[in-house]
C-alpha cells in the first residue's frame, strides 16, 4: 500500500470528498486535487490501486481507495492520540524539571542547561532528523562540536521524539529488516506509462 505522508491528518476530509463523487474510477488529476499532491507523488499513491488504463491515463477504483482510507483512518486516529499523550507526558516532565530547578536554586545551585525545541520537532519522523544523527544496523551515532555538549543533548532529545513518532522506521534502519528490492516499482510503472504514450496506446 502507498506510504501516506503530509495528508495523513486530512484522511477524514478526503474520505468525505470521495464519498460525494459519483465516479467509479478516478484519474491522476483528481488524486492530485484530493490529496494535495504533485504528479509523481500522486502516481506513487495510485500505483497499488491502478484498475484501468484508458488512453494511457491511469485510473483507480474509487471504492477500493475508500476502503483503504477507512482502515487508515483508525490508524491515524490512534497515532494522533498517541502523539497527544506524548505531548502531555513531555509537559508533565517539564513541570517536574521546573519544580526541581526551583528547589536547586533555593539550595544555591546553578541551573542546568536548557533549550527550546521548535513545534515541528515534536512531530518529526526518523527520516527528517538532522544529518548529525546517523542510524545504521546496530548503531546510532550523534555528532556535535566538542565545544557544544548542549547541542549533543538537544540532538538526543530530538532523536527520542522521532523514535516515539516513527518507531517502525527506526527499527528498519537500526535492525536487520530489508528495504525491499533495488528497483523502484513506481519507476517501472512510469516507464511503462511513458512507453504507452509514445506508442499512441
Amino acid at each position: 500500500m502507498p506510504r501516506p505522508t503530509t495528508w495523513r491528518h486530512r484522511v477524514p476530509e478526503i474520505l468525505a470528498s470521495l464519498r460525494t463523487l459519483d465516479h467509479a474510477d478516478l484519474e491522476r488529476g483528481q488524486i492530485e486535487f484530493l490529496f494535495g499532491l504533485k504528479r509523481r507523488a500522486a502516481l506513487r499513491l495510485m500505483a497499488p490501486f491502478v484498475s484501468g488504463n484508458r488512453r494511457s491515463v491511469w485510473q483507480i477504483n474509487r471504492e477500493r481507495l475508500i476502503r483503504w482510507l477507512e482502515t487508515l483512518e483508525q490508524e491515524v486516529a490512534e497515532e494522533q492520540d498517541r502523539h497527544q499523550r506524548v505531548l502531555q507526558s513531555l509537559h508533565d516532565a517539564e513541570e517536574e524539571i521546573r519544580s526541581l530547578r526551583e528547589e536547586l536554586r533555593a539550595r544555591g545551585r546553578p541551573d542546568p542547561p536548557s533549550w527550546t525545541l521548535k513545534q515541528e520537532v515534536f512531530s518529526r519522523n526518523i527520516l527528517s532528523l538532522p544529518e548529525e544523527i546517523a542510524i545504521s544496523p546496530g548503531m546510532v551515532s550523534v555528532s556535535f562540536p566538542v565545544t557544544e555538549p548542549i547541542r549533543g543533548a538537544q540532538l538526543l532529545h530530538e532523536l527520542s521524539l522521532a523514535m516515539v513518532n516513527d518507531w517502525t522506521t527506526f527499527c528498519r534502519l537500526a535492525g536487520n529488516v530489508p528495504f525491499g528490492t533495488d528497483e523502484d516499482p513506481l519507476d517501472q510503472l512510469l516507464s511503462d506509462l511513458e512507453h504507452q504514450k509514445q506508442s499512441g496506446m
